[in-house]
């Protein structure tokens, strides 16, 4: 999933997480945090240093391969299956799609790609799909919607308000021995509770932590060379 740019002297490599400049060889960590480079880190940096850094390919699920064909068919807005085509039409949507937002803190950019938001960036919600249920108290929790309300409000000094829109799977074992995901044929929808300054506030210093941490990181893996 790494997209490169070359030039004479210098590579420009993309990843999810952040970008890497390489310059003869060394590749240099910039302060660019997405979410999931974020909560990566946090949970295993040297796994993050493996995938953001190395780019080593990582293991793709059943589950993660179907929430990649949902979110296709709803960026498109089309698709041959009838199910699909059905949540198309019922899920919630704000005007724009999977726009990025970028905000700087502290000389970090944060990067939010919400599903959907609009234009004022005073709405925004985020589709999840799995068999793992949720509910009000998991959404609440969820650090993403906070990451993304963080880096608006850094654009406009106003926190948005938060849906997450649960789209149920379940394996189907009708056809295949070992069974095939596709949607239950429900849609749940959560208003995350009104985030407060002092959630901005904890993210932001998540944010400074990870980037002095990844830092650190690229450092004492350098020296081991």
């Amino acid at each position: 999933n790494l997209s490169k740019t070359q030039g004479p002297s210098k590579e420009r490599i993309a990843s999810p997480g952040l970008i890497l400049e390489v310059t003869g060889g060394i590749r240099k960590p910039r302060e660019y945090l997405s979410w999931s480079a974020l909560s990566c880190f946090e949970k295993n940096p040297e796994e993050y240093y493996r995938k953001y850094i190395l780019g080593e390919e990582q293991f793709i699920s059943d589950a993660m391969n179907f929430g990649k064909k949902i979110a296709e068919a709803l960026e498109n807005q089309e698709s041959l299956d009838p199910e699909m085509r059905l949540l198309i039409t019922l899920i919630p949507r704000c005007e724009l799609r999977e726009t990025e937002i970028r905000a700087t803190y502290k000389k970090i950019t944060l990067l939010a790609k919400p599903d959907t938001h609009n234009p004022d960036f005073s709405v925004f919600r985020e589709y999840k799909t799995g068999r793992q249920p949720w509910n009000q108290k998991r959404v609440d929790e969820h650090g993403q919607l906070i990451f993304y309300a963080t880096t608006m409000f850094l654009q406009t000094k106003k926190i948005p308000t938060a849906y997450l829109d649960w789209i149920p799977t379940e394996y189907n074992f009708l056809f295949a021995e070992d069974g095939f995901l596709r949607m239950k044929g429900n849609l749940e929808s959560f208003k995350r509770s009104d985030i407060k300054l002092t959630d901005i506030a904890l993210m932001l210093n998540r944010c400074e932590k990870a980037s002095e941490g990844i830092k650190e990181l690229w450092q004492n893996n350098q020296l081991k060379k």
